[in-house]
């Protein structure tokens, strides 16, 4: 007899489920499951969509949401910071595009084009009481590849040269070069008009605005 449609579907639904734990577990001698190492499961989160598109607009692609892979990835770099070193630049420049759209700060995120986006990756604009409009340029170095003057003078330069920019950010996934911070052109920005965020100082950034993001959803 075949059984019911409801049946049916129960059934199906029950053995993805069980294929899915026993994807995601490894099975010990003792019968076991123990669940993977996250950092694992990081190329295949990668590979995913992390951000939705709301819309394209002239400077680039405005973001309407993250995803739950972008999600668990923040988990894991906030974790283990060495596993940004594991994603490609592209990936990374929307993973911190992601980033700003998940804060709740800012009304629209807009990540640029791979090419001749004027040294600016993320634009991020809030709009109302204290309005303001930042550009970031990302840099996901390696360890031992600094940010030198010239790259933050860049993103000073195109800031100061669109009137609608209250503030850049240079952030990298390494650190700055020694006593760039001295550079005249680079000193008298900071930090209010020009911001330096190196590995670190990104790391808690990601889990200050992760914290904001899950109390928002509560």
């Amino acid at each position: 007899m075949p059984r019911p449609h409801y049946m049916r579907h129960w059934h199906e639904g029950k053995s993805r489920s069980a294929g899915i734990a026993l994807g995601a577990a490894t099975v010990l001698g003792t019968g076991t499951a123990t669940a993977p190492d996250p950092k694992d499961l990081l190329p295949t989160l990668v590979m995913q969509t992390l951000i939705i598109p709301e819309s394209k607009t002239t400077e680039g692609m405005l973001i309407q949401a993250v995803t739950i892979p972008w999600k668990e990835i923040l988990k894991i770099i906030t974790n283990d910071p060495n596993a940004i070193y594991q994603i490609d630049p592209w990936k990374w420049e929307e993973i911190i595009a992601g980033s700003y759209q998940a804060s709740g700060h800012f009304d629209e995120v807009v990540l640029t084009p791979r090419s001749r986006d004027h040294g600016r990756d993320v634009i991020a604009t809030k709009h109302g009481f204290c309005s303001i409009r930042c550009i970031e340029s990302v840099k996901r170095y390696t360890p031992g590849r600094v940010v030198k003057a010239d790259d933050v003078r860049a993103l000073g330069f195109a800031m100061l040269a669109d009137p609608k920019v209250n503030k850049g950010i240079v952030s990298t996934t390494w650190e700055f070069a020694p006593e760039l911070e001295d550079d005249p052109n680079i000193k008298s920005l900071l930090p209010h008009r020009l911001e330096l965020i190196n590995r670190d100082k990104l790391i808690e950034r990601f889990k200050t605005w992760d914290k904001a993001d899950r109390t928002g959803r509560e």
